[in-house]
């Protein structure tokens, strides 16, 4: 369609369309493409370039024309460059409100410069939120971070103390019941108590069984 609609437009010649000797030359509305029924302002709409829209439109292009689909030309603005070819066209209608019945060529409110500073006004409101947005989500992120190293930092913690009591328990059952010193090789048992020789362990029975009978003795 782009291409098509620059072909139509190089037939009119619409670079010269600002010499008012060749506007008396050239029938703007004048249908170029036997395909659609295309006048310069449909290709130039079409085409996506703004500044080929208003040049037809100031030299008299008429935006109430309908192709043989009973599209306008604003209708055809869906190029990439479309907003800049519609702004085209209502700040053409703002400007001379009263030269086409802007209804019938279906062109929205005019695009007036009261329109324009509160556009640019949302815009940069738009903007700020983004950043605000923005600001937000990183302090959120940043709180997200500093939580998880705190709680990385309490594991890590709670790991060392389980790790602690875990050597603590397993140096606990390397030491003698009755002399208390360390325990070398496989421990020598009794009940529940480890010993580091058969010495300590009739040692330990022996105050055993004297704990015992003192205790018979105090009843």
């Amino acid at each position: 369609e782009t291409l098509k609609a620059r072909a139509v437009l190089s037939e009119v010649l619409f670079d010269d369309v600002r010499d008012e000797q060749h506007q008396r030359e050239v029938d703007l509305d004048a249908r170029h493409d036997q395909k659609h029924g295309w006048a310069a302002l449909h290709a130039a709409a079409a085409s996506g370039v703004a500044e080929v829209v208003m040049c037809l439109l100031r030299a008299g292009a008429n935006p109430t024309l309908r192709d043989d689909h009973d599209r306008p030309p604003y209708y055809l603005a869906d190029t990439k460059n479309a907003k800049a070819i519609r702004n085209a066209f209502r700040t053409y209608r703002a400007e001379y409100p009263e030269q086409w019945d802007w209804t019938a060529a279906e062109v929205p409110e005019p695009l007036t410069e009261e329109l324009k500073d509160k556009k640019r006004d949302r815009e940069r409101e738009k903007k700020r939120r983004q950043r605000e947005r923005k600001k937000v989500e990183k302090a959120a992120e940043r709180q997200r971070q500093e939580e998880a190293s705190r709680a990385a930092a309490v594991a890590e913690k709670a790991a060392e103390r389980e790790r602690k009591a875990r050597e603590e328990a397993e140096a606990a059952d390397r030491v003698c019941h009755s002399c208390g010193g360390g325990i070398v090789g496989t421990p020598f048992t009794r009940l529940e108590f480890r010993y580091c020789s058969t010495g300590c362990v009739q040692m330990h029975k022996r105050e055993l069984m004297a704990e015992a009978a003192l205790r018979r003795a105090a009843r």
